[in-house]
């Protein structure tokens, strides 16, 4: 379990990287606010009192992304019909967490200047799943289209199995197990979607049901993994030492007889 926490905890700071990486390369595209800005639009011309972008740059670099706000507030000030003005605090708002800010920034940037042209294609798509997924991860786990309709089931299939992948790690941090297990719930659902169950995925299930006293759901999750894993595979090994135990498991075993004799009716 450890390893497979530590693997999860991998990938989120992978895709953190990931999305403060798309974050430089935009500065980096953009060489600022007011160079641009000028020769674009002459309403967005830098004033003297503006911050200019290498230090607003050098800020959120240094990790002080509150400071790096506060100094884009002061260019919204001065510039509140600039793309790129608005277009850069999104960006300082999904840093800072603000998913709901940053998606409203995002969104006026794109009112005023459709289609965002001055920006890097690849990095206006980090930003817009990172907001995405981000404010996935706010709302809370996912419950179901009754309850929860909105933002994650609007998600590709793929960004909804990152959100539940990073709902269920947090959870098994946690120990919060039946949260872990309502989680995989759903992950199960996007096979209808298409999406395929890691092993990963299955071996953590079964560890997780087992943990929290459901045998037959974790022999369940084996026998799925055994299937779809090889013997090299990482875990591989564990879990044939765990299907064994849990075969000889008596609610297991009462479990197999008796849709082993459900079966045999269904055929007379």
């Amino acid at each position: 379990m450890n390893e497979a926490r530590e693997i999860y905890a991998g990938q989120r700071l992978a895709k953190t990287i990931g999305y403060i990486w798309a974050f430089i390369v935009a500065m980096f595209i953009d060489p600022g606010l007011n160079a641009l800005a000028a020769e674009v639009n002459p309403a967005e011309a830098p004033s003297m009192s503006d911050p200019t972008v290498n230090q607003v740059f050098e800020a959120a670099r240094a990790g002080h992304v509150d400071q790096a706000r506060q100094m884009m507030n002061q260019v919204l000030a001065n510039h509140p019909h600039s793309a790129r003005a608005h277009y850069m605090a999104a960006q300082i708002d999904a840093d800072l967490r603000n998913f709901g800010e940053a998606r409203d920034e995002l969104k006026t940037a794109e009112q005023i200047d459709p289609g965002l042209p001055f920006a890097n294609a690849q990095a206006v798509a980090a930003l817009r799943k990172q907001i995405a997924l981000g404010g996935a991860e706010a709302a809370g786990p996912v419950r179901g289209s009754a309850s929860n309709p909105g933002l994650v089931e609007e998600l590709p299939v793929t960004a909804q199995a990152d959100v539940l992948k990073r709902q269920i790690a947090e959870a098994i941090k946690t120990n919060r197990d039946q949260d872990a297990l309502a989680s995989l719930d759903q992950y199960h659902q996007l096979e209808k979607k298409g999406a395929q169950i890691p092993p990963l995925i299955l071996f953590i299930e079964a560890q997780v049901a087992k943990k929290s006293g459901d045998p037959w759901r974790a022999y369940g999750a084996l026998t799925a993994f055994l299937k779809v894993a090889h013997e090299s595979d990482n875990h591989y090994q564990d879990a044939i030492a765990m299907y064994s135990e849990l075969s000889a498991n008596p609610a297991v075993k009462a479990q197999i007889a008796a849709r082993a004799e459900a079966e045999r009716r269904r055929q007379q």
